[in-house]
């Protein structure tokens, strides 16, 4: 697995200085935009939970929300109905196919790293388990890269 991760480290890190050498400008992102950090009230979508601001790329901020979707049997066929409705807004900010894909993967190592800190026993409990879920994960991204 290690091996894994240093691919993975070089795939962010060139996801990463691509965007750093475009022309698109960072801006603040939320950072944690998922479907639980998404409130309807009255047919007007809010997004909440705003703790994890921070500077960067649409991209990113796609690749978070496509993390929870991500290994679904429907997951193409959400990710193609979310990426419609996000250019009917704002043009789609992926710029290369497996762009976003890099940024999915990450967060899967994030996440890991937060299960493997946190003091909360009922994380801890749940590492072993979310852990090999997410070697799995990332072995696929990175055959599939």
């Amino acid at each position: 697995m290690t091996d894994h991760l240093h691919l993975l480290v070089d795939w962010t890190q060139e996801a990463i200085d691509h965007l750093v050498s475009s022309d698109e400008p960072m801006r603040v992102i939320h950072n944690d935009l998922h479907h639980w950090n998404v409130r309807v009230y009255r047919g007007i979508l809010s997004p909440i939970d705003f703790e994890d601001l921070m500077w960067g790329w649409p991209v990113q901020d796609i690749a978070i929300t496509l993390y929870y979707f991500y290994g679904r049997e429907d997951y193409q066929e959400l990710r193609t109905a979310f990426q419609r409705g996000y250019s009917s807004c704002s043009p789609w900010p992926e710029h290369y196919s497996g762009e976003i894909d890099a940024f999915i993967a990450s967060r899967s190592v994030v996440l890991a790293d937060f299960i493997i800190q946190d003091p909360n026993s009922e994380w801890l409990a749940q590492a072993p388990l979310f852990l090999e879920q997410h070697a799995n994960r990332l072995v696929t991204l990175l055959k599939n890269r």
